[in-house]
């Protein structure tokens, strides 16, 4: 970076460094493109570089602040906003990094404020009131840069006074030929565009007729004019250079992940939401079983069908982009029945000495992230409270195993690994303590399970999963454990609801169960 600011510098000194009039706004402009030069490659940002050494982007962001347009002409003020827009969204990732997406940042548009030319305003009103209101211009949609990666790619250069209205048209002319950004399939006889075009509708019909007639003013191949239209989900993914970030984990040759970035995709296991941000998420779990394994690990018929359903009620609440807070609420129902007795007898909630149903525990849990370096990477601990009374059915007139009357401690650690665009494979691990109820105090046994899922996405609001899982009890050496495989899937219904459904059965196991469940998940998160 040193080299470059000196050579502009010579450049400037024998006058014939940039065609554009010395002073500030020529320092401003040098500057910027010295910026993105070092920062920018193939259309990504570095923006963990960015963070460790802010000087260059913060001596920009100042003056940025500070610019003086009153003399400046139309095509010097549509280059300054073109470049104060990039800049200060690269600025307001790197204040909240790390991230996965600007949607981690709650107001990160039209909420915070930044100060530019001397007045405080949203991003979104530099991008509506200084340039698409004051230049009336769509092609600026094709320059304007909001870190994500639906975006149009950012570029190494700085738009300048002197050639703006050329680089605007060039990076229109590519973007719209880039078969990333329009995709053409000859075969079908259709095309899909970025959102971009369905949400400025009206600024694209101003100099065209048809959506598909303004994309071919600038194509090298025009799209037939019989070919349906339609738009692809918007990837709001971070367009990071190098990042490893929950489902991401991008290197310099990787693509975007095809209409990706959904909650799906962003909010996975490990992941902690923004300050502000919250998730509901409602999980049943239906498991039944008409035999155990044993002590010897051999499958026992137990002569009856033994049914729990758990109803789980979890909430999560973002302090920060590092602790999140949260707390889940317990429902259960247990039924023993004959063996060829349906197993949704158990949603009756009945009482009785083989039906038991109560709200069984409370559990508050704080999540973190504790090393930037390795964002998808965090850990949880959990704090699990019993509610009702004689859970176990020790009494007399509870004869039905509902739960452990004992609460627990359970640390959890959560990991996150992509290897391609598609496949993802999640990781927990733990340990898990009970605290016997009589004494107050950890007894000697404890829990340590390992589970492991593998996720394919073939789209941006959809994912199946292969899972496993092994827990092991330990007291005076392994005294039981199960192990669990199962098939699933999730699907992003709108942008903020999810649902799941999981089938899971028990292959493996010492005094253990042999059943299988059914579940299904809801979530929500605004």
């Amino acid at each position: 970076m040193g080299i470059q600011r000196c050579f502009i510098a010579l450049l400037l000194a024998a006058g014939i460094a940039t065609g554009i009039p010395a002073g500030a706004s020529a320092e401003f402009f040098n500057e910027t493109q010295i910026f993105l030069g070092s920062v920018v490659k193939d259309g990504r940002v570095d923006y963990a570089a960015i963070q460790r050494n802010r000087g260059l982007l913060e001596a920009l962001v100042e003056t940025i602040a500070n610019y003086d347009l009153r003399e400046a002409s139309a095509k010097e003020r549509k280059a300054f906003w073109i470049n104060a827009y990039n800049l200060l969204v690269i600025d307001q990732v790197v204040e909240a990094w790390p991230i996965r997406s600007t949607k981690d940042v709650r107001g990160f548009f039209d909420g915070i404020k930044v100060e530019a030319a001397g007045e405080e305003q949203t991003l979104n009103d530099i991008e509506a009131k200084h340039l698409l209101q004051a230049f009336d211009d769509p092609r600026l949609h094709f320059v304007l840069v909001c870190a994500a990666m639906g975006c149009p790619r950012i570029i190494t250069e700085a738009y300048r006074p002197q050639s703006v209205e050329s680089q605007v048209e060039r990076r229109t002319r590519i973007v719209l030929n880039d078969p990333e950004f329009i995709r053409v399939d000859p075969i079908r006889k259709r095309v899909e565009v970025s959102q971009i075009f369905k949400w400025y509708s009206d600024e694209f019909l101003q100099t065209a007729p048809t959506i598909l007639a303004y994309i071919n003013t600038y194509r090298s191949s025009p799209i037939p004019a019989d070919f349906t239209l339609s738009y692809y989900p918007y990837d709001w993914s971070l367009n990071a250079m190098s990042v490893s970030v929950g489902v991401m984990n991008f290197d310099n040759d990787s693509r975007n992940i095809s209409g990706g970035g959904s909650n799906l995709q962003v909010y996975t296991p490990s992941a902690l939401f923004p300050a502000g941000q919250y998730e509901y998420k409602l999980f049943n779990n239906l498991y039944t079983q008409t035999s155990f394994y044993d002590a010897d690990g051999e499958e026992r018929d137990v002569n009856e069908r033994q049914t729990y359903f758990t109803m789980i009620h979890e909430f999560f609440f973002g302090i920060s982009p590092r602790v999140n807070i949260g707390i889940d609420l317990y429902l259960k129902s247990a039924r023993f029945d004959d063996e060829d007795a349906s197993p949704l007898e158990v949603l009756s909630f009945a009482g009785g000495p083989r039906h038991r149903s109560a709200l069984s525990w409370i559990s508050p849990k704080v999540k973190v992230a504790p090393f930037a370096s390795l964002p998808g990477l965090s850990l949880q601990s959990t704090w699990v409270v019993p509610l009702a009374h004689d859970l176990e059915g020790q009494a007399a007139d509870n004869k039905i195993f509902l739960e452990f009357n004992d609460a627990q401690w359970w640390i959890q650690i959560f990991y996150d690994l992509r290897f391609n665009e598609q496949l993802l494979l999640f990781a927990e691990s733990g340990i898990l303590w009970r605290i016997d109820s009589a004494t107050d105090e950890p007894d000697n046994g404890f829990q340590t399970p390992l589970k492991l899922f593998l996720n394919y996405f073939p789209g941006s609001d959809a994912t199946v999963y292969l899972s496993t899982q092994f827990t092991p009890d330990w007291g005076e050496g392994l005294e039981s454990y199960f192990t669990q495989a199962g098939l699933g899937a999730k699907y992003q219904l709108t942008d903020k609801v999810e649902l799941e459904i999981l089938y899971t059965r028990f292959p493996l196991g010492k005094n253990a169960g042999a059943g299988e469940t059914y579940n299904f998940g809801l979530r929500f998160i605004n």
